[in-house]
């Protein structure tokens, strides 16, 4: 392919004539490309995010040049590539350099080989090897973060915050958030609303989960945000239907035990959310939180074991998500009262007393009874006409009629006590006689009517009448 030299012509004669001729130019050749074969050598294999510069060495080209001829490299990329147009090294750019340091990959390559004959040539693409990414660490924010919502107001358009993150590098950024049950987060503008689950979350009345918000870069810069909490869920009560049932019915004294069950309580929940059962009476009943089963206390125990009737109660139950509501009153059945028996003593019984001096303050004894459930015990007396007992005390006086029979000279009369509690129990004293009543003479007015007359002889009889005696009796005692 190289072009033919200039040349002369000389002439000469056998007589000694002689010349030259001009100089001679023939025609330039026509370059055929004969084709050449460049092959792109020792590529570089992965390099490490930060570790390029300019003088970092690619490859190398080489090429045939089957005729000898001057031969030229050049590249396809010189954005990113410097190549030696005779050597055929292949180094970076400063641009190249901050593609690799910024942890982005280079990219695919040619190299062409010219030559001076009109030959040429390209290598196959070529490429070098990847970048090694170094995490060079992003700072994420959540900022906007919701404040309190309102049981009921959320949707899945509710903005709960947004993210955001450094990018040293500015390559693709892409967020994601740890909770995708309850959130939707928007990869590229970091935008965080609710899904369907955490708006129905909030509608229950319950508070959303906290949660973190990671981003990651094409060049394996990764971070994550710190924990984030929204605002908490404002609860509105949707009231609470609540049922005591299976209540216990009437109850024998003596039985009761802490295991005793005396109903259970049943709610609504509308929202599913946890609920818990309390009991107003806490002083005789027990009540499972959870399952609502009321059972007795010791205390309430021991009311029936001595013969007393349960109180009253209401059962309340509440939820997570503010949901409140109370039972009607519930009247647990009675309790059956078992006689245990008293002991009824009488004591401090009046001795005798004298005729006239008797009032209705007299004191003719005191009544006690044993009372061993501690209940309460009335008193009664077997002699209601003479006799007055005070229902708690036991204290026996006299009715003016009891006054009236022992200022009259008589005796009062045997008694008993009786003594019964409001739990059943009943007993009855020994029968009391009280002190005789000491008689005073009131002095009778004696007088002897209806005298016989004169009477003859031979008349008289054992049946003869001879007079009537009289006496005043002011008590009416028997007289003589």
């Amino acid at each position: 392919g190289s072009d033919l030299p200039d040349f002369t012509v000389s002439a000469s004669t056998t007589t000694g004539d002689t010349g030259t001729s001009a100089n001679v130019n023939p025609g330039d050749t026509i370059d055929v490309d004969d084709g050449l074969t460049v092959t792109v050598n020792n590529v570089m294999g992965d390099i490490t995010e930060g570790t390029a510069t300019t003088v970092t060495q690619v490859a190398t080209a080489d090429s045939t040049n089957p005729d000898g001829s001057t031969l030229t490299y050049t590249i396809s990329d010189t954005t990113n590539y410097n190549i030696d147009e005779n050597s055929g090294v292949i180094t970076l750019t400063q641009v190249g350099a901050d593609l690799v340091n910024t942890g982005n990959d280079l990219p695919d390559f040619t190299v062409s080989a010219s030559t001076t004959t009109g030959d040429t040539g390209t290598s196959a693409n070529v490429n070098p090897g990847d970048t090694i990414d170094v995490d060079d660490g992003l700072t994420v924010t959540v900022d906007n973060v919701m404040g309190d919502i309102t049981e009921g107001t959320a949707t899945t358009t509710t903005q709960v915050a947004t993210a955001d993150s450094t990018n040293p590098d500015g390559s693709d950024l892409t967020y994601t958030i740890s909770d995708t049950t309850n959130y939707n987060i928007n990869s590229s503008t970091g935008v965080i609303t609710l899904t369907q689950a955490g708006a129905d979350l909030v509608n229950t009345g319950n508070d959303l989960p906290d949660f973190t918000v990671s981003a990651s870069t094409t060049t394996g810069d990764t971070g994550i945000s710190a924990n984030v909490n929204p605002g908490d869920t404002l609860d509105v009560d949707d009231g609470l239907t609540v049922t005591v049932d299976n209540v216990m019915g009437d109850i024998t004294e003596g039985t009761a035990t802490t295991t005793t069950q005396v109903a259970t309580a049943d709610s609504t929940n509308p929202d599913g959310s946890d609920l818990t059962y309390t009991i107003s009476d806490t002083t005789n009943y027990v009540i499972d939180a959870d399952s609502g089963v009321i059972t007795l206390t010791q205390v309430g125990a021991d009311l029936v074991n001595t013969g007393n009737d349960l109180p009253d109660f209401t059962v309340s139950a509440s939820t997570t998500t503010g949901d409140t509501g109370t039972s009607a009153n519930v009247n647990p059945g009675d309790t059956i009262d078992v006689d245990d028996g008293l002991t009824v003593a009488v004591d401090n019984v009046m001795g005798d007393i004298t005729e006239g001096t008797a009032t209705t303050a007299t004191q003719v004894a005191t009544a006690d009874s044993t009372n061993p459930d501690g209940s309460t015990l009335t008193y009664t007396i077997s002699d209601t006409t003479n006799y007055n007992i005070n229902s708690s005390t036991g204290v026996i006086t006299l009715t003016q009629a009891g006054a009236d029979l022992v200022n009259t000279g008589n005796d009062l009369p045997d008694f008993t006590v009786s003594a019964s509690t409001t739990t059943g129990d009943a007993g009855t004293s020994a029968n009391v006689n009280p002190g005789d009543t000491l008689d005073v003479d009131d002095g009778l007015t004696v007088t002897v009517d209806n005298v016989m007359g004169d009477i003859t002889e031979g008349t008289a009889t054992t049946a003869t009448q001879v007079a009537t005696a009289d006496s005043t009796n002011p008590d009416g005692s028997d007289l003589t």
